[in-house]
């Protein structure tokens, strides 16, 4: 469920300078704020403990926080379209994400890039999987709710009593996981779907 977003100001999509033909600073430092914020917004791009099992190279899910134009491997990637059609596409997106909340998270985190002048490094020309150096995505739950409640940016945007339910969900969430999976985090676990993930995940009507 990768998500693509633009942004407008009225009529004008702001990631395009139409005058020049170009991209605007707007659209870098959009990017700047996604990928700054990556590991905190996981907590809703990525929010079950089975999700995280997707963020791993070679399965054209990204693995690390890089972004780049019309690249498959990375986290954030720009499509080709240009004009009003020019938006930013974010691949950490799952199925079950709730697509409220990772909408309303891309757009703090996008806002905030632009209201700070977030530069974003230079974009990925190559495949990020045969890259051994990049910051690399959280490997549990545990790790993109921990990055949420230390994210200020994200935490205050939403209400309090929202932030408080959320990350006792999450934390109850990963409490069950552990309790019904002796091996639950380890290395093994990223390589296997459990019974119990899919007795918790899949609904068979």
């Amino acid at each position: 469920q990768h998500l693509h977003m633009s942004l407008f100001d009225g009529a004008r999509n702001i990631f395009w300078d139409a005058a020049k033909g170009e991209l605007t600073d707007a659209f870098r430092w959009a990017i700047g704020g996604l990928l700054e914020h990556a590991a905190a917004l996981n907590a809703f791009l990525g929010p079950t403990v089975n999700c995280a099992k997707r963020y791993r190279k070679g399965t054209y899910a990204p693995a690390s926080v890089t972004w780049g134009f019309e690249n498959r491997s990375v986290a954030v990637r720009v499509k080709a379209g240009r004009g009003d059609h020019t938006h930013i596409e974010d691949r950490l997106g799952s199925a079950a994400s709730n697509p409220y909340l990772a909408m309303a998270g891309m757009l703090v985190s996008m806002l905030d890039g632009i209201a700070r002048e977030v530069e974003p490094p230079p974009p990925l020309q190559t495949n990020a999987y045969r890259l051994d150096d990049l910051v690399l995505l959280p490997r549990t739950l545990e790790e993109s709710v921990a990055a949420f409640e230390r994210d200020e940016v994200l935490r205050e945007a939403f209400d309090p009593a929202f932030v408080q339910a959320f990350l006792a969900l999450k934390r109850h969430e990963i409490e069950k996981a552990r309790a019904a999976n002796p091996g639950y985090g380890g290395e093994g676990w990223h390589d296997e779907v459990t019974a119990w993930e899919r007795d918790q995940f899949l609904y068979f009507a």
